[in-house]
């Protein structure tokens, strides 16, 4: 073991290359290594993955953040046929609010209400709850058991709801107070509106996990979060980024990426018509590609979403070159954002307010031009002459077609800017960071090999 102890990462909802979660794990466990940790990657028991790395991987999770993970079929097709009844009643009294964008509809929804917690709802939360909490305390228990975990470990969740953080108050009062590592737990979504015991949960968990330091990613989450709860937050900066690798090619076509998880809150079921409001006349198809990631990660998918889908792989005569309608490895996927020209992200600005999105953050890193809602993290965060904000969707398309004509002064400033970004958005900055808060930083790593090993945990 290090003399500095282990890095120990947990990602309970880590299955596979699907959104940032692999990205974002492996960025921090490898500048951990370099630190001088011994890094460990505690993920779901469903996590598939290609790669090899040096570290660790530990399939130690039962259940994912997400209702979906882990449960059994029938669980699933319960869900599905309640999500059904939802959606009937939803349509019969038009309690969701829509918007149209030359026929296609945008599912608000979101309110007030933290997201982070819409899967406890209803059904699912009296159905739930309570068995995958109880499942999260013994499977995070037996990882620790197994792992020998000391004080001398850091542990850091970076996917966490209120449902674990409720967990892990109750591992903490009854683990060992000689053995307690120190817990970095990030939270990344909006709390919404809180009970004054769910506003309780952030001060017992702290007390009952004893060192223990509470971070969001965003500056306004942090802010949101120390009013709703407090406590004491600090903001981390993204690490998945990358060093720019700028399309070769000139910009004729413009390459338009759409990348992420196919979800109504990115706007997915926005594309056709953004597609064929671009692509009017023939001139214009020749104008403009895209390249989209369509893939679903929940298996109760939306209606919008399946019907978008199945729109956009009728428009390749509009330039839709490629559906992603799986997810890709990490290497493919920085292929893929390095080929583009501009990012495109019609996300819903209630949803993305005070979130971060990582597809925006990588898409800054390199350098690509961006078209993003305003109001949101996002578009404070757009490098001045980078990009565009949208009030409304029905604008995305004008947006583009002026980044388009003066698109060589739009991508100088965004390349000019990516290189702060890195310097502040890296794994590097986010491990540092750790450190600091959990005691003095450690000196330089050491000339190490770490081992790779795969636990199966009981």
């Amino acid at each position: 073991m290090s003399a500095q102890g282990r890095f120990i990462l947990i990602d309970h909802s880590l299955v596979d290359y699907a959104g940032h979660h692999y990205e974002y794990a492996r960025a921090v466990l490898d500048a951990a290594a370099e630190a001088g940790y011994e890094p460990v990657l505690a993920a779901n028991r469903r996590f598939r993955c290609e790669t090899r790395e040096a570290w660790p991987i530990v399939p130690a999770f039962k259940y994912g953040v997400w209702l979906h993970q882990g449960a059994p079929a029938w669980q699933i097709a319960l869900w599905r046929a309640w999500k059904a009844v939802q959606r009937g009643e939803e349509c019969r009294f038009s309690l969701r609010e829509k918007t149209s964008f030359r026929g296609a509809k945008s599912d608000i929804g979101f309110g007030d209400e933290s997201e982070m917690r819409l899967h406890e709802r209803g059904f699912a939360r009296a159905r739930f709850k309570a068995a995958r909490q109880r499942r999260f305390i013994r499977d995070t228990a037996n990882l620790l058991d197994r792992l020998a975990v000391t004080g001398d470990d850091l542990i850091f969740a970076p996917t966490l709801s209120l449902a674990e953080l409720e967990s892990l108050g109750e591992l903490g009062r009854t683990a060992p107070r000689a053995c307690r590592p120190f817990w970095h737990l990030l939270f990344r979504r909006p709390l919404g509106r809180l009970s004054l015991r769910e506003r309780a949960l952030f001060r017992s968990a702290k007390d009952a996990l004893g060192a223990c330091r509470f971070w969001t990613d965003s500056e306004e989450l942090t802010a949101e979060y120390r009013r709703a709860t407090d406590c004491s937050f600090g903001t981390l900066p993204i690490p998945h980024t990358a060093p720019p690798g700028y399309a070769a090619r000139e910009p004729a076509p413009l390459r338009i990426l759409y990348l992420g998880d196919a979800r109504l809150e990115k706007g997915f079921h926005h594309l056709p018509a953004l597609v064929r409001s671009l692509t009017d006349d023939d001139s214009a198809r020749r104008q403009f590609e895209f390249y989209i990631q369509s893939h679903s990660t929940s298996p109760i998918e939306e209606p919008e979403i399946t019907s978008g889908r199945t729109e956009l792989a009728r428009l390749a005569d509009r330039g839709v070159i490629t559906l992603f309608d799986v997810p890709v490895a990490p290497a493919q996927y920085r292929e893929l954002l390095a080929s583009g020209h501009l990012a495109v992200l019609p996300y819903d600005p209630r949803a993305y307010a005070a979130r971060s999105s990582g597809v925006f953050a990588e898409a800054v890193a390199a350098g690509i031009p961006t078209v993003v809602p305003a109001g949101t993290w996002m578009a404070r965060r757009t490098p001045a002459g980078a990009g565009l904000p949208f009030h409304k969707v029905e604008e995305v398309p004008m947006l583009i077609q002026t980044i388009a004509a003066d698109y060589r002064n739009y991508a100088s400033r965004a390349r000019s800017a990516a290189e702060d970004w890195r310097q502040r958005h890296n794994a590097e900055r986010l491990v540092s960071l750790l450190q600091e808060a959990g005691g003095e930083p450690i000196g330089e790593a050491p000339s190490r090999s770490i081992t790779r090993l795969s636990l199966s945990l009981a």
